[in-house]
């Protein structure tokens, strides 16, 4: 049990709190915008390459990072579903931007 509350205010059937791994959180945030401007970086301004990288890389952190904080800020099995799919959605797309954004700062030539 955590030793800053008090075991009388936990009610005995919640289950624990899970912790955050801050280190997964931070990586699977920050990967796919580094991976996209290291595609940039080898040579792929062109084409569907770094688009691609940013788009699918997006969502899987979002997702990934998603479930990670409704995990830790849900009280329950359906509040932490509810927040993990609610935070997937806004961290995906946040993390989607990231990725365009480093694409374009890395000097992908984009052209319609």
């Amino acid at each position: 049990m955590n030793s800053t509350i008090p075991p009388e205010l936990i009610p005995p059937g919640a289950p624990p709190s899970k912790k955050l791994n801050w280190w997964l959180f931070c990586a699977a945030l920050f990967t796919p915008t580094l991976v996209t401007i290291l595609v940039n970086l080898l040579g792929a301004t062109r084409g569907d390459t770094a688009p691609s990288v940013a788009f699918i890389g997006g969502g899987l952190s979002g997702i990934i990072c998603g479930v990670l904080l409704g995990r830790r800020i849900g009280s329950n099995s359906a509040s932490r579903l509810l927040l993990g799919v609610v935070f997937a959605i806004m961290v995906g797309a946040a993390c989607i931007v990231m990725n365009c954004f480093g694409c374009l700062a890395a000097g992908y030539n984009f052209t319609m």
